[in-house]
């Protein structure tokens, strides 16, 4: 866990196209890669509880009309 946390590991990752965990240094290659360091501060977290309670009301409807 330790390896994949360090620089080099977070390094690997990008190579398959994954943004770092971690904020390190990426090689302007890798970099041009990904989108810009503004669209990713838009991202928010998602509330699972929020969406579990969402997703049983769409489920009911659903059974309810398909049947």
């Amino acid at each position: 866990m330790d390896y994949l946390l360090s620089d080099k590991g977070q390094a690997i990752w990008t190579n398959a196209y994954l943004r770092p965990a971690r904020q390190i240094q990426l090689p302007e290659a890798v970099k041009a890669k990904f989108l810009p360091d503004s669209d990713y501060a838009r991202a928010k977290s998602v509330d699972w509880g929020q969406m579990e309670s969402m997703q049983k009301g769409f489920v009911d409807r659903y059974l309810a009309e398909v049947r």
